[in-house]
Parts: structure tokens; C-alpha cells; sequence
């Protein structure tokens, strides 16, 4: 049998970026499959075992008897090498499970390698996304903008576009380029359909790159945008999120009367979102600071009667318990309050009250648990 000699420009056709280290194990591969491939002394093939390939997703590959007893053909255009290798599809997935798993820089480096193995297929051309994804979670962000722009200039049409325009304005804002990062997002927001351009959170996030820059003006006409944007997508988290912002920009201006209002919308609408009780109860106390400083302690009571009747386990409840009064408060209210904040004392007076009055709100066993806890 014939055996047809490699060539070592097609089998070392192109390099990892990682360097010269990277460069040395491809021409290391080269010379072990030509020896492999050389005739013996009798002008027959002699067999030469073969060293594991370059690790790919966390398993080494080792060269197979032949393509169909390994199943991994190589594909047109690739280097022959490729052969002995997973699949495409399965060593980008075995990368981005090192991406999902935090292992940022072994990501970057088998994103590389499929890069490098694999030109021209589809799992190549996500690979530099992903590359670029791996740096900016590293807070490499320069590294993270050098290759999100590869990959968009290399492939305009790809459906996972806006995902990398995104990426990218993150990226720029983590060197503190807020100018193109803001470019970067409406570039996004034009790209994709409106229902998914979230434009409430990226007009949010340019108007913060403008307050920071100094530019107030620009800050509050993305703010309205942003508010704009909140109120047609009828999502409450939208609106929840954007109106404590605009709060707390009304706020910083010195405008108490519009950051009550704005953050009174803002609470609504993160109850009707169901978010976390701490978070709920977080906002309604710096809105109880606000009714305060406007000399309006009859909203300010109320919202604490609130605080305490509605979130009682946050930290919250504990600080307007305390501006309204301890005593006021109904016992089993005033011991789980005590409870959740871990003041033991507190809550087993406060229990043990309300246990020996025969447990008029029904919450008898509960009552006995927390006790036993405190």
C-alpha cells in the first residue's frame, strides 16, 4: 500500500494566536504524523505511535487508525489535522461549558484552537464571539473589544450580531470610552426587532454614561427615552427599574417633590413584579426619607405602617418599627420583625406576649416555632 506523504503547509496552514508556544506544538504534530507516514527500510509504512493532540474542552485527542474508525472526518478547507479531533460542534460546546463555569483564560484558549483548527465552519466564526465574551468576563475589555470587532467585521450577516454589539459597548465602557460605548447600544437597538431591543435599559445605561461624563443634558433626554421606552413595553420590572432612576436623578437635583413621585411609581410596579421583599422594602424607606425631608410625616408613617405590615422580615421593617414606636406595633408583627433580624430577646418577649394572649391573629404555631428558635 501507498502511503501519500502530508504536506506540512497544509498541515500547519494556520496558527493559534496564542503564540509561539502554540505555533511549536502544531510543527511537533507535523513532524510526528510525517514520521508516521515515512517508509521503512522495506518500502512499507512503519507505525509510529502518536502523542495526544492539543486538548480540546478539557479531553486529549489522540490520532485514530483511520478516519472512519475515529468518526471525525476533517472538513474542506481544514487542516488535515483536524482529523484527530472532536467534532466542531462538540469542542465549542466543551468551550463554552469552560465559559459558563468561570474558567475564563482555559476558554479563551481552546476558542483559539478551534479558531485555528477548524477555519471557515460556523463553530469557528462563534468561537471569536465567544473569545471576546471570555475576555470581557475576565475584564480584559480591551482584549474583549479587539475581538468583538473581528468578529463583527468578519461576518456582518451572523444572527448573533446584536448579541456582540452589546458585548462590545460593555466592553468600551469598561475602558471608559462612554461615547462609542452609546454608539455601540443604538447600533444594537437598530439592528434587532423593537420588542427585543431593550431600549428602556440601554437608553438607562447611556443616560448614566452621560451623567457621569458631566453631560446632564444629554443624561436627561436619554432618561426620557428611557421612561418613554418602560411605559409602551408595559413590563413592570421595565417601569420599576427605570422610575427609581429617575428618582434618584430627581433626587441628586434637589427635586424631593419628583423623586417621591417617580419612586412611588417605582414601588408599584416592583410589587407588581413580585421582586424581593429586601429590594421593595429598600426603596420604601428611602421614599419614607424623602416624605420626611418634606416635612410630610403623615406619609412618611403611613409608609412605615407599610414597611412593617407588608415586608416585615427585611432590615427595613426593623428601622420604621422603631421610628413608630415598638409598642405600637402588634406583637406578632413586632416579634417576627424582631426574629427575622435576629434581635433573640426582642422577639421572645414579643412572642411570648403574644402567646399568652391566646394568639388573637391565629398564628399560634408559627409563634411557638420562632419563639423556640429565639
Amino acid at each position: 500500500m501507498t502511503f501519500l506523504r502530508p504536506s506540512p503547509a497544509l498541515l500547519v496552514t494556520r496558527h493559534s494566536p496564542r503564540g509561539p508556544r502554540a505555533l511549536g506544538a502544531c510543527l511537533l504534530a507535523a513532524q510526528v504524523v510525517l514520521s508516521a507516514c515515512s517508509p521503512g527500510p522495506s518500502g512499507e509504512a512503519k507505525a509510529v505511535d502518536t502523542p495526544a493532540g492539543p486538548s480540546v474542552g478539557g479531553a486529549s485527542a489522540h490520532a485514530a487508525p483511520a478516519p472512519a474508525a475515529s468518526g471525525l472526518a476533517a472538513h474542506a478547507g481544514q487542516p488535515a489535522l483536524a482529523a484527530s479531533f472532536p467534532a466542531p460542534s462538540v469542542a465549542l460546546a466543551a468551550a463554552r461549558a469552560r465559559l459558563l463555569d468561570g474558567d475564563y483564560r482555559k476558554a479563551m484558549e481552546e476558542f483559539a484552537s478551534i479558531q485555528a483548527y477548524y477555519p471557515g465552519t460556523a463553530e469557528a466564526a462563534e468561537a471569536i464571539l465567544r473569545q471576546g465574551e471570555a475576555a470581557l468576563a475576565d475584564d480584559q475589555f480591551a482584549v474583549a473589544e479587539e475581538h468583538l470587532r473581528r468578529f463583527l467585521a468578519a461576518h456582518p450577516d451572523h444572527p448573533l450580531q446584536g448579541t456582540a454589539l452589546l458585548m462590545l459597548g460593555r466592553a468600551l465602557e469598561g475602558q471608559g470610552n462612554g461615547g462609542a460605548a452609546v454608539y455601540a447600544y443604538q447600533q444594537y437597538s437598530a439592528s434587532v426587532p423593537p420588542e427585543i431591543a431593550l431600549g428602556d435599559f440601554l437608553h438607562l445605561r447611556a443616560a448614566n454614561i452621560f451623567f457621569g461624563a458631566g453631560r446632564a443634558a444629554d443624561g436627561w433626554t436619554e432618561l426620557a427615552q428611557a421612561v418613554r421606552e418602560a411605559d409602551q413595553s408595559g413590563s413592570a420590572s421595565a417601569r420599576a427599574r427605570v422610575y427609581e432612576a429617575l428618582g434618584t436623578r430627581y433626587l441628586e437635583a434637589g427635586n424631593r417633590a419628583q423623586a417621591a413621585a417617580a419612586w412611588r411609581v417605582a414601588l408599584e410596579q416592583m410589587v407588581a413584579a413580585r421582586q424581593p421583599a429586601r429590594d421593595v422594602a429598600a426603596l420604601a424607606g428611602r421614599l419614607v426619607n424623602v416624605y420626611q425631608a418634606m416635612g410630610r410625616r403623615d406619609l412618611a408613617d403611613a409608609l412605615r405602617w407599610r414597611i412593617v405590615g407588608e415586608w416585615p422580615r427585611t432590615a427595613t421593617a426593623q428601622r420604621a418599627m422603631a421610628d413608630l414606636g415598638p409598642s405600637t406595633v402588634p406583637a406578632i408583627l413586632r416579634g417576627e420583625i424582631a426574629f427575622a433580624n435576629r434581635s433573640w430577646a426582642q422577639a421572645v418577649e414579643a412572642l411570648t406576649w403574644y402567646l399568652d394572649a391566646g394568639a388573637p391573629e391565629g398564628r399560634l404555631d408559627e409563634a411557638r416555632y420562632m419563639r423556640a428558635v429565639a
